[in-house]
């Protein structure tokens, strides 16, 4: 931590403080080495050795110095003050502290931005970042949404970064018909840059360019885009010398959660190996792992990676991650004579210096705190003793609180319980105290402001722990319930201040949902109750991708038994499921669920965001009667439980609870619920083979312009439309797909971006002589599995089943009708398909199984008889 001033009195002093730096020459020449070596290794990701050095490590206790030191090595990279500076040097500083500041979307753009005021066009890596932004936020401009993320607009460029890519695109495009597009963000599809630039030598020369602008999913899109920025540094660096350097602080935000599949190291790890020509400085607690072996959680691990980060690093590279100890006595003394003096001379008496020495263990947070009260003493008149000073650091912060007022020491205590603040938090916690006390306290040093987010002002984690421990020592501490209390008005405040966020968080700031977020889940270990639209604000996050800040509440130091630990694991629970573990998202789920501490809403909000795991793994018995409890308990989530265990019944089968939900919601007034039946009833109709129906149902979905609350729903009927086409309309569905596959990859939906691969392979079966229905099926597959997507492979056994017996052979039809009569069975879904499938055969002449008939038809010979006609007609069109 590095304060200016702890406390300033107002009142005139003799003293001079000044910034002092001390005892890390060793750091710094490490440091300019580690710069230097940028302009040996300027190779992009795709042609630099497997084994990366890009990184500098400090690490060590909490008030160590280690922010002090990553700000003085970045205002040494941006003065040009070591000897082999660039004259282009690239730079930016992220504080990891600041949960808005770690998802990658946002650390892309940061860098990108802080990498554009020195070279402006980055040509491959702004191509594929507007097919990304196009993918993933469609119809969004870019400019709008960095303007209200309060994280992103205190970086220098980020503003700026749109008009930069509408200039790349004009520039390695040429005229472009959407005027801004960029700043459009709508309408670049991958295949007319492919068209524009195929004897450019950014296909050809851009190792992995085409491949990432041809993934299917933007989730997926986004881990390699810092390869093709490395990339075009690299082509930037054959001119004029780059030196590019990123600082990341408190680098335990992120090596201190949870290790799982795509966690947040994972992401990290990624960046900083595909980007092997950016110096990446990293200040945290903890020492960095990822050379010490192989982490099955974190792909970029082990020492054929990083072996400059394994136990004990080959002898060049020893230097790349230091663990930072307090400084000497001599230089402590150096630091403590320096930092106060009084006409030129230290204004710390000999026996006061020595006093603080002995006690600090060389800890530069401890000699600021006892230099600044000093200091304090000096300027209110009294006459600083030796035995006033020495001791813990506990016992230091004690002196200190005991000196402030009364009301500046409340203000104090209620700062200690979240990370960040505003004066209207602490005014909501502590309602008497007068303003003035509020702004004389804001305006001490202790109190630093950050410059970033909506919660701006923090006091460092070492105080706050102390504060909250040690609190019972001053002679008016708080008792447990005036700490109850506070916290409980603060986390009304924050309720009150952010609820049209939670609401409508498409028209939200980032930072200031996500920061809000952070500090009501902290609040919540000292009310011992999470409120309930906490929760709410939860799936808000995970609707809108915000999925580190559902991860990095992992990072909570929560009792065993307390409420907030259903809160964590749901917020687990949900984050796994965006990062596509579903199989983890339903273990996470039932530990919440089952948690004794949770309130009335809480446990039916779990069980509900349960059921859709369990859907979703393929166990739908038990989603089934969780659905049953969740639609039987008076709450808000009532009427979706209800839709939900309509649907689910009917896969088990029996489709009379979904028509009594669907057909008086069809005709609703709410646009919502009139979508949801919509959707249901289409893909009912389809399922019982009445495709025309299924069709009209899917186009009143799409086209009825009073469904504007249905809007999601409405974009994933065009894929159920390409569903119902590619049977009925094979040579009208390539158009719908398209849209859908559009639509999907803009919403990043994975299962959503299968099926449609799926569904293109049953459109082309004997209707494209030269196409490979195989292919698309098995592509769709390959994503559906590495989506989890088990509640939907009776699509891919669909699929392969009509593909066969369209075009195959006898033992291929029969094998395929097996699969699919054995999965349906297996995972009691869709009992009708086994019929179907056993129809099929008939149609082939070849000898099967007969299944079970089943209650899933409304009329089963009719049912049946359609889908005979679908093989028949398909077969037809195959011979002509």
């Amino acid at each position: 931590m590095e304060l200016d001033r702890l406390f300033d009195q107002r009142r005139a002093s003799p003293i001079t403080v000044s910034e002092v730096f001390v005892n890390r020459k060793r750091h710094i020449d490490a440091f300019d080495a580690a710069v230097d070596r940028l302009g040996d290794h300027a190779h992009p990701a795709a042609t630099a050795p497997p084994q990366r050095r890009n990184l500098l490590v400090f690490y060590g206790l909490g008030g160590i110095g280690k922010t002090s030191l990553s700000k003085r090595l970045e205002k040494r990279f941006r003065d040009g003050e070591h000897e082999n500076a660039a004259s282009r040097r690239p730079v930016c500083r992220i504080n990891l502290d600041d949960p808005a500041l770690t998802d990658l979307e946002t650390l892309v753009i940061i860098i990108r931005s802080a990498v554009g005021e020195h070279l402006g066009h980055c040509p491959a890596f702004d191509l594929a970042l507007t097919v990304y932004w196009q993918r993933s936020h469609p119809g969004l401009p870019m400019r709008a949404v960095l303007e209200r993320n309060s994280a992103l607009r205190r970086f220098n460029g980020a503003l700026e970064l749109p008009r930069q890519l509408d200039e790349s695109l004009n520039a390695l495009l040429g005229p472009v018909p959407l005027a801004g597009l960029a700043r459009q963000a709508t309408g670049l599809l991958v295949g007319r840059i492919r068209e524009k630039i195929r004897r450019d030598r950014l296909l050809t020369e851009c190792p992995g360019f085409a491949e990432v602008l041809e993934t299917e999913s933007p989730r997926d899109m986004l881990p390699f885009l810092p390869a093709l920025l490395s990339w075009d540094l690299a082509q930037h660096h054959q001119g004029e010398p780059l030196q590019t350097v990123v600082f990341m602080d408190t680098f335990e935000r992120v090596d201190g959660q949870q290790r799982v599949q795509g966690c947040l190291e994972d992401q990290f790890s990624r960046l900083l190996y595909l980007m092997p020509n950016v110096l990446f400085v990293i200040t945290g607690r903890n020492r960095l792992t990822w050379g010490d072996g192989h982490h099955g959680a974190i792909h970029y691990s082990g020492s054929n990676y990083w072996p400059v980060l394994a136990v004990a690093p080959p002898a060049p590279f020893a230097s790349l991650q230091q663990r930072l100890s307090g400084l000497s006595d001599d230089d402590a003394d150096g630091y403590l004579r320096f930092r106060l003096t009084h006409e030129g001379e230290p204004a710390i008496p000999g026996p006061i210096r020595q006093k603080i020495i002995d006690s600090s263990g060389g800890v530069p947070l401890y000699l600021e705190l006892s230099a600044e009260y000093f200091d304090q003493l000096a300027a209110s008149g009294q006459s600083p003793d030796p035995e006033g000073f020495g001791g813990t650091f506990a016992e230091m912060v004690i002196r200190v609180m005991r000196d402030l007022t009364f009301e500046e020491r409340a203000l104090l205590r209620a700062s200690s319980m979240v990370d960040r603040f505003d004066a209207e938090l602490l005014r909501a916690a502590v309602p008497e105290v007068r303003d003035a006390a509020v702004e004389r306290f804001l305006a001490r040093p202790i109190v630093q402001v950050e410059d970033s987010g909506w919660l701006q002002r923090s006091v460092d984690e070492y105080i706050r722990d102390a504060v909250r421990e040690h609190d019972p020592e001053t002679d008016d501490a708080w008792s447990e319930n005036e700490w109850r209390v506070a916290a409980d008005r603060m986390v009304d405040d924050l309720r009150a201040r952010l609820r049209g966020d939670v609401k409508d968080p498409t028209t939200a700031d980032p930072a200031r949902l996500i920061q809000g977020f952070s500090a009501a889940g902290r609040l919540s270990l000292r009310t011992g109750k999470v409120p309930d639209w906490l929760y709410d604000m939860a799936y808000a996050l995970r609707l809108h991708h915000h999925t580190g800040a559902l991860e990095a509440v992992s990072s909570f130091t929560v009792p065993p038994g307390h409420p907030l630990e259903a809160f964590v694991l749901t917020c687990q629970g949900m984050a796994q499921r965006s990062l596509g573990d579903r199989e983890a998202s339903a273990r996470l789920l039932e530990r919440a669920a089952s948690h004794p501490r949770v309130s009335p809403y809480a446990r039916l909000f779990i069980k509900h965001r349960y059921v859709k795991a369990l859907e979703e793994v393929g166990r739908y018995r038990d989603a089934e009667e969780l659905a049953a409890e969740v639609a039987a308990a008076p709450s808000t989530l009532r009427e979706t439980a209800e839709k939900d265990l309509a649907w689910i019944s009917w896969i088990r089968g029996d489709g009379r609870r979904l028509l009594a939900w669907a057909l008086p919601n069809r005709t609703s007034t709410i646009g919502f619920h009139r979508a949801q039946a919509l959707d249901l009833l289409g893909q009912f109709h389809m399922l019982q083979g009445d495709l025309a129906a299924a069709e009209q149902c899917f186009h009143y979905l799409i086209d009825d312009p009073e469904l504007e609350e249905g809007g999601v729903l409405r974009d994933t009927g065009w894929r159920h439309l390409g569903m119902v086409m590619s049977l009925r309309r094979p040579l009208d569905a390539e158009t719908v797909l398209d849209r859908a596959l559009q639509v999907n990859r803009a919403l990043e939906v994975g299962v959503g971006i299968a099926q449609t691969h799926i569904w293109r392979g049953v459109a082309r079966t004997g209707t494209h002589p030269a196409a490979d229905p195989h292919a698309l099926i098995v592509q769709g597959e390959e994503l559906l599995n590495a989506s989890n997507g088990l509640a939907d492979r009776w699509m891919v056994l669909l699929a392969r089943t009509f593909l066969a017996a369209v075009d195959g052979t006898d033992s291929e039809v029969l094998e395929a009708a097996q699969a699919l009569m054995d999965h349906v069975r297996e995972q009691d879904c869709h009992p009708g398909l086994a019929e179907v499938a056993a129809r099929w055969l008939e149609v082939r002449g070849v000898a099967g199984p007969s299944p079970v008939e089943s209650e899933y038809w409304l009329d089963r010979s009719a049912s049946l008889d359609r889908w005979e006609s679908v093989l028949r007609e398909r077969r037809d069109a195959r011979r002509a």
